[in-house]
């Protein structure tokens, strides 16, 4: 049976319950309730160090042309669902908020507010499912397709994916979001007629098999196409196949004309193209390109590569428009203001386990470097006024489009100038370094406030501090809290603050050899876990694994002089909140969760305290454990998180604090820079591990 479809409208493109709760809105009088709206990425897919932002000019089309068609009243009237009332509002029904989003091109990172929605509530929650769906598909395929394009190290790529797209619509809007992303044209003819992108083709073996001789197959499709010729080399045998297509492409140039390229569909590409390299030039026709296609993405272009491969041009299908390896994104779509009966915005958030939101307008500031590098990203409330580039711009006001959209090309060009500025470690196919995401301290203070509002408000009669598993200004990886201005800059003059230290140390420490440091000083291990110290560990601090044998010298100082040692272990349950944002790590009873050796023994007097937050003194016996100590000594991971934590922590209890500071590591050069400038400023002392061990006390354990 035939489909016949009445009418083209898509608004009911929408998943029921944006209906439902639509009409349960409008019969609770809240129709001119103003909201906000977030969509961003809870969290990046995997082996993802970035996104790319696409799909912008299909939201922009249907905000501002969204309306229920008589076809769509009457359906959803045979529901039986939907009120006469509701039906004849959704007939009126108008997209007449603002929107302000990321452009297209744009890279982005998780947690950042991609698009932002106010207007009331009805208009805004109908957006949802469209947008989400949009989104996904579109940024999911440009970061994919620009990892490609990365990988192909300046040599072009084309989109092959027609025939194993999810879908038609799909296949348009993977060519579209490629060729944003850097691909040079797509084999998908309707998209280069709809979105102005380069079109190529080459020919299928069953052109091939379609004639007696494969010479002959050749011959017949370039006397077609004399100058735009690209001839499939391996439906017989491949070497057999390169001599024919080399003397079709010698009988072109004697007649004025350029063979193109010669393609090669399967083998061993690396071998063949290197064969194909030799023949062509051999036969004066240097010209000639190479083009590989067959089950590639980015993993296999970087092989071939790697093999010092001889392929001019790519024709990626599959892998990339499916995104095989990461089919899809996390995008979401969540309120984070309403207002009230008097109109004031009120932020609101979300605190399911593992879901929390963040509340209030927010905006996405960029700070670079002075080389024009990305820096780090501060999510911010709208109106803070924090430094930095802002990211979200007005793209629909009071329902109309204000926005000057770019051509395709300008997008194309938009996306290459970000990747360029993005730094390499981010855009490792394999482990890549994760960018700093800031929130801002009037974000975090906000959302911990809020919180603590929320539960008391759910659960009356209940005092409810905000948990410190929830806790958004502890140690993270892509979102941190954003540093204070008040630290002071380090003094370069290192010899004449080592001998302050040395008169420091005097004071506080035993002056008598022999007499035992117990009761006296105390050592601080932060954090020296596999996840943290290891290259392979969840959230590794770069450079952490050197430490190693210096940590286990002072171990070995501590065992041998009978100091205490007290060691933080970050623990976090398989669920914990916190790996909404970040890599499952810590995990008790994992490798990761594990302390790295650096040789503790029964011999020394260890303490181990549990935290699942960056400070150790989240943990209430820290206090006490630390009463009987008037100086304490810190190492470990990492510096610009946990070890600052710890050691602002123990300048507030009255503890004469040192930084073993050849024996930490820091999650970023800046953040290392900062948390220097803070506790110097707090009054912690810096001093390595040698001098250390040489100003402090001896007395030997006896046997």
């Amino acid at each position: 049976m035939k489909t016949v479809f009445k009418d083209d409208s898509i608004s009911l493109l929408l998943d029921l319950y944006e209906l439902t709760m639509a009409q349960g809105y409008w019969q609770s009088g809240k129709q001119s309730q103003q909201a906000t709206f977030d969509l961003f990425v809870r969290q990046h897919p995997k082996g993802r160090g970035y996104l790319v932002n696409a799909g912008l000019a299909d939201i922009l089309d249907y905000a501002e042309t969204l309306k229920f068609s008589e076809a769509d009243i009457k359906y959803l009237r045979k529901q039986n669902l939907f009120s006469d009332g509701f039906l004849n509002y959704l007939k009126r029904f108008k997209f007449r908020g603002d929107i302000w989003a990321m452009p297209e091109g744009q890279v982005f990172f998780a947690n950042e507010p991609v698009i932002r929605v106010s207007g009331n509530i009805i208009e805004t929650q109908i957006l949802e499912s469209f947008f989400l769906n949009t989104i996904n598909l579109q940024t999911m395929i440009a970061t994919k397709a620009s990892r490609v394009v990365l990988e192909a190290k300046q040599r072009k790529v084309f989109d092959f994916s027609l025939r194993r797209a999810h879908g038609q619509d799909a296949a348009l809007k993977v060519a579209r979001s490629s060729y944003i992303a850097g691909f040079s044209g797509t084999s998908n003819v309707l998209a280069g007629k709809r979105y102005g992108i380069p079109v190529v083709g080459t020919m299928a073996h069953s052109f091939v098999m379609c004639f007696k001789k494969e010479s002959e197959s050749f011959d017949s499709y370039a006397r077609s196409f004399p100058d735009k010729s690209t001839l499939l080399v391996d439906t017989y045998d491949t070497k057999a196949g390169i001599k024919a297509a080399i003397q079709t492409g010698k009988e072109l140039k004697r007649r004025g004309h350029q063979l193109l390229a010669i393609r090669l569909d399967s083998g061993d590409l690396a071998a063949l193209s290197k064969i194909a390299r030799r023949m062509l030039d051999a036969a004066g026709l240097s010209k000639v390109k190479i083009f590989a296609s067959g089950n590639l993405d980015e993993y296999r272009i970087r092989e071939l590569l790697k093999k010092k491969a001889k392929i001019d041009n790519f024709g990626v299908g599959t892998k990339m428009g499916v995104s095989q390896d990461a089919p899809y994104i996390d995008v979401i779509y969540k309120i984070s203001e309403v207002t009230d009966r008097q109109g004031n915005f009120l932020p609101t958030m979300k605190l399911s386990q593992g879901k929390t939101t963040f509340p209030g307008r927010k905006q996405v500031y960029r700070l670079y470097t002075s080389g024009g590098r990305f820096l780090k990203d501060i999510l911010a409330l709208e109106k803070e006024g924090t430094k930095g580039s802002p990211l979200l711009r007005r793209v629909i006001y009071k329902g109309k489009i204000t926005y000057k959209r770019p051509s395709l090309r300008r997008i194309r060009d938009f996306t290459r100038r970000n990747l360029l500025s993005l730094d390499e470690r981010y855009k490792k196919i394999n482990n890549p370094a994760v960018y700093p995401v800031v929130i801002s301290r009037q974000l975090n203070k906000l959302t911990r406030d809020l919180t603590s509002e929320i539960k008391i408000r759910q659960n009356p009669g209940t005092l409810s501090r905000f948990p410190p598993q929830a806790d958004l200004s502890r140690r993270q990886t892509s979102l941190r809290l954003e540093p204070s201005a008040e630290a002071e800059r380090v003094s370069p003059d290192f010899r004449r603050r080592r001998i302050r230290l040395r008169r420091r140390l005097k004071a506080c420490l035993p002056a008598r050899q022999g007499r035992s440091c117990q009761g006296r000083v105390v050592f601080l291990d932060i954090d020296t876990q596999y996840d943290f110290m290891h290259p392979r560990g969840k959230l590794y601090v770069h450079g952490a694994e050197k430490l190693i044998p210096r940590l286990k010298r002072i171990i070995k100082f501590a065992r041998s002089n009978n100091i205490p040692v007290i060691s933080s272990l970050d623990n976090h349950k398989k669920n914990d909140p916190e790996f909404r944002l970040f890599p499952a790590h810590c995990v008790k009873g994992t490798k990761g969760y594990r302390k790295v050796n650096i040789g503790f023994s029964k011999q020394i007097k260890q303490t181990l305290v549990i935290k699942n937050t960056f400070d150790i003194f989240s943990n209430p016996r820290v206090k006490k454990l630390l009463k009987p100590y008037s100086a304490a000594f810190v190492f470990g991971v990492a510096l610009d998180y946990c070890v600052k934590a710890a050691c602002l922590g123990l300048v507030k209890s009255g503890i004469k604090t040192y930084l073993l500071t050849d024996a930490t590591a820091a999650v970023s050069a800046k953040g290392k820079k900062e948390a220097l400038r803070l506790l110097k400023h707090k009054g912690v002392l810096f001093i390595d591990s040698k001098n250390a061990i040489r100003q402090l006390p001896r007395t030997k354990i006896s046997s």
